[in-house]
């Protein structure tokens, strides 16, 4: 994917180095970045908890933290009709999938919440 992202063109004059590294050892300065975003990867993470702490911990004071999760079907209207077509029109694996309190980690939102505000 970076190899790729470094591909696309930029004309918005900003300053984006591509890296890979760990979410959960950034390899940058503490207090570094105004946003910190984190879009479908949190709930892959072998120690959610410890992603948000890094990316509170490489965010400046005041900055602000973005992190979107899938959740339950029955608790995700997008992911309950992605299932129930694929269980229609689909076969195999893919007919069968649904996400599983595993797949979603163990705690809740409220709880990443509270685990990032007490660290």
């Amino acid at each position: 994917m970076v190899a790729q992202a470094r591909t696309q063109p930029d004309d918005s004059g900003a300053i984006v180095r591509w890296r890979e590294a760990s979410a959960l050892d950034l390899p940058d300065a503490g207090d570094t970045f105004d946003t910190v975003i984190c879009q479908q990867g949190l709930q892959f993470f072998p120690d959610p908890a410890a992603g948000i702490r890094e990316m509170a911990r490489v965010s400046r004071d005041g900055g602000r933290i973005g992190v979107t999760v899938w959740s339950a079907a029955d608790r995700s209207p997008f992911l309950h009709h992605e299932t129930q077509m694929l269980a229609r029109h689909g076969s195999g694996p893919q007919a069968e999938y649904s996400a599983t309190a595993d797949q979603m980690g163990a705690g809740s939102p409220t709880e990443a919440s509270l685990t990032f505000r007490s660290s």
